[in-house]
């Protein structure tokens, strides 16, 4: 009899409740709202106006608002919403308000003073005054508290090195080790006031230590660090001597550099004479773009695997605490299966495979799974899938078929997946690779070891296929990487890699280097030795350009490099469509050589050769260009078409000559009068002939397809020389400038 009373009150409850929470909700909202129009009223304060500011009505105009400021916490946000802002003469003039008041300042507004005193200190020496109440908070917060926190010591530490109080400075260094291990901005700002303070060896002994604690350089140690050397060494040499333990840090401890430290380097070895530009490096095989020279791969040893594969399982997975996270029946289970099927080729990360399609559901997830199987089972590979039990709710059907084709190994939902996936792959054998898009960056600190975590990044790269899905090109699988991308010395040039600081690092490989060959000759009117105030005059102020006479000959000869060589280089778009009109009837064995020259040496994706390739597996199906395939019904001539294709193959010469080169017209100079033009177009016979699979032809060779090879080639060549006098041309060399690039003394005719 009770029951329907009882629904009503439950149902009233019910009703009651989730008022209750959507009007938490709502009031939430409101006050984030209130609290952001609460910001952006003291973001509208500027230094201009700030002079004639009460500031006691600006906070109660702030307190006024709904929000989250109180008046607990109005001073400290206030004075650091001015400083994130830049209006520092406003935030020092609050400062003083709040000091002219005579009342104990809480930590946060103490927090945000010296943040404000920190910052001001990188722009100008403080006052007097400034110093002073550095110095009466430091004594007054460890009176009061002992031992800070590990935020109130930060801003505190920053500020101390401001007014070069080292040695307090580094004693609240140490005792940050009290609570947290410090940042890096703490040690690089530690480090940079030693260098800015002549104390190097001391910076170096820190340096040692943020190394331990996995705390890298930043930009400001590194600057700090290249004035301390251009400051106290005279010679040119000597600063390129000191410049290079800088290389050998980065290069020792595999660190990647910002773009700001990159420049710096890059314009303060152009000072020194040499040749410091930015390059890339080709993924296919580790060529730099500049000098052309190939990058080292550091593979392992078997011995060093071995070490490797010895410590994997104790280092990583009762490191990660991976017994915490599973069962040990399933750890034993994985163990066995692991040993009783190994060797592997391929070991697939499943799960992140998977969700490298993005968003979608979860059929076309397992169809990129499934994708990268097959591409995998065409290259007759042992493949070892890991993923998780809820996979197969998926879609039973298509998992199945993933199955079949693999030996699998699923976890439960709530192991810790990726150290299976690592340890299989590694307990497997030197010879197997994984699949996967995950950076493992977690992983290798939990190896802790400074030897382990470089092997292991070794092998991550050495064995890791990568694996992109978008919408314009579909899947793309990048195999391992040809090269070790980090910073390398090749005879006595030097290739450093460094990092974008407008884009997030979400790939294993940086493709931005900066590159520093040999020193070049210096200009006779120089002396040998430069001197102190020469080196700094001729290095680059941040934030300043250079003018046209200000920039060195080496670097004009060096842009006319670049600009012969993108010359000489047709476009990918070009290369296709002369491709699909002239060559389709070269021999289809020869069909993966040339594929694999169009993708590697043009940059082009596999998908943009695959469509013409499509045409080739199938004889009954033709090439027709942009527009597609045709069937053999719809070609009523074959044999005709074939002829023309062939005629066209012959006056290929011709098309590239006169389309390409357009600007080359009257005035034409003899073919190859010189020993240099027919050295160059020896070098682009040789190209020729490898892109079109042939062999290198003799220029007494009768044959057609010879005769066409050797006049394109020629063609080439005085393309190139041309677009080197033109270049001369419009920029003429300064008077006693290296001529190296001149074919000869004759004037080109443009």
């Amino acid at each position: 009899m009770f029951t329907p009373f009882y629904r009503l009150i439950l149902s009233r409850n019910s009703y009651t409740s989730t008022i209750t929470r959507v009007y938490s909700i709502s009031s939430a909202s409101v006050s984030k709202i209130d609290s952001y129009n609460q910001v952006d009223y003291i973001k509208s304060i500027d230094d201009t106006t700030a002079s004639n500011l009460d500031w006691l009505s600006v906070k109660n105009n702030i307190l006024s608002m709904r929000g989250n400021l109180n008046k607990k916490n109005v001073d400290a946000v206030l004075l650091k919403v001015l400083v994130s802002s830049k209006n520092l003469i406003a935030a020092s003039l609050f400062a003083q308000h709040l000091k002219s008041r005579h009342e104990e300042l809480n930590l946060g507004s103490i927090n945000s003073m010296l943040y404000m005193y920190s910052t001001i200190a990188k722009q100008r020496e403080l006052t007097s005054e400034e110093k002073k109440f550095v110095l009466d908070t430091h004594k007054i917060l460890y009176e009061k508290y002992k031992v800070l926190d590990s935020s109130t010591s930060e801003q505190l530490l920053q500020v101390l090195c401001g007014i070069n109080e080292w040695e307090k400075a580094l004693l609240v260094l140490e005792e940050i080790h009290l609570s947290a291990v410090p940042t890096h901005l703490a040690y690089s700002t530690m480090i940079a006031t030693f260098f800015r303070l002549n104390k190097k060896k001391k910076a170096l002994a820190l340096i040692e230590q943020s190394i331990k604690y996995k705390r890298p350089l930043q930009h400001i140690a590194y600057e700090e660090w290249m004035k301390y050397i251009v400051r106290k060494y005279k010679d040119k040499k000597t600063i390129a001597k000191y410049l290079d333990e800088i290389l050998k840090h980065i290069g020792t401890n595999w660190a990647v550099i910002t773009e700001s430290t990159a420049k710096q380097l890059r314009d303060l070895y152009i000072s020194l004479d040499w040749e410091s530009q930015f390059a890339r490096i080709r993924k296919s095989d580790g060529q730099c773009s500049s000098c052309k020279d190939s990058l080292d791969r550091l593979t392992l040893s078997d011995e060093e695997f071995r070490t490797l594969q010895q410590n994997i399982k104790e280092k990583l997975i009762i490191g990660s605490d991976l017994l915490l996270k599973t069962t040990h029946d399933e750890l034993k289970r994985f163990l066995e299966s692991v040993e009783r099927f190994a060797p592997y080729d391929v070991v697939l990360d499943g799960l992140n495979i998977c969700y490298a399609a993005n968003r979608g559901p979860h059929i076309d997830k397992l169809l990129l799974l499934e994708n990268v199987v097959d591409y995998f089972v065409k290259k007759n590979k042992k493949i070892l899938l890991l993923g998780r039990q809820h996979m197969l709710r998926w879609n039973k059907k298509t998992m199945d078929r993933i199955k079949f084709k693999t030996c699998s190994f699923l976890t439960d939902n709530l192991s810790q997946d990726d150290p299976f996936f690592i340890t299989a792959a590694i307990l497997s054998g030197p010879h197997t690779d994984i699949v996967s898009k995950d950076l493992l960056r977690g992983h290798k600190f939990n190896l802790k070891d400074d030897t382990l975590k470089q092997l292991f990044k070794r092998w991550q790269w050495q064995h890791q296929w990568m694996i992109f899905s978008t919408y314009q090109k579909g899947l793309i699988i990048q195999p391992p990487l040809q090269f070790t991308p980090c910073a390398q010395k090749q005879g006595t040039t030097w290739h450093i890699p460094f990092e974008s600081e407008t884009v997030a690092a979400t790939a294993v490989v940086i493709n931005l280097w900066l590159i520093m060959p040999p020193q070049v000759k210096s200009n006779s009117k120089q002396g040998k030795k430069g001197s102190k105030t020469e080196v700094s005059s001729n290095a680059p102020k941040p934030n300043q350009a250079r003018s046209h006479n200000d920039i060195p000959t080496n670097a004009r000869l060096r842009r006319n490099l670049e600009r012969v060589e993108m010359l000489a280089r047709p476009t990918s778009r070009r290369l296709r469509s002369l491709w699909d009109e002239k060559c389709a009837i070269l021999p289809r064995e020869k069909r993966d050589k040339i594929k694999s020259a169009l993708e590697e040496d043009y940059f082009l994706s596999p998908e943009q050769t695959e469509q013409y390739f499509q045409a080739m597996q199938d004889p009954s199906r033709r090439w027709s260009g942009p527009a597609g395939l045709l069937n053999k019904k719809e070609s009523p001539d074959k044999s005709k078409e074939l002829r023309q294709r062939q005629k066209w193959l012959v006056n290929f010469s011709a098309q590239v000559a006169y389309r390409l080169c357009d600007y080359i017209a009257k005035g034409q100079k003899e073919m190859l009068v010189s020993n240099r033009l027919r050295s160059i177009a020896d070098v682009v016979l040789e190209r020729v002939a490898e892109i079109l699979g042939e062999p290198k032809p003799t220029r007494t060779n009768p044959g057609r397809l010879p005769r066409f090879m050797v006049a394109i080639s020629d063609r080439i060549a005085v393309w190139i020389e041309n677009a080197v006098y033109r270049a001369d041309a419009i920029e003429p060399l300064e008077a006693g400038g290296d001529e190296h690039m001149r074919l000869d003394a004759e004037k080109p005719f443009v």
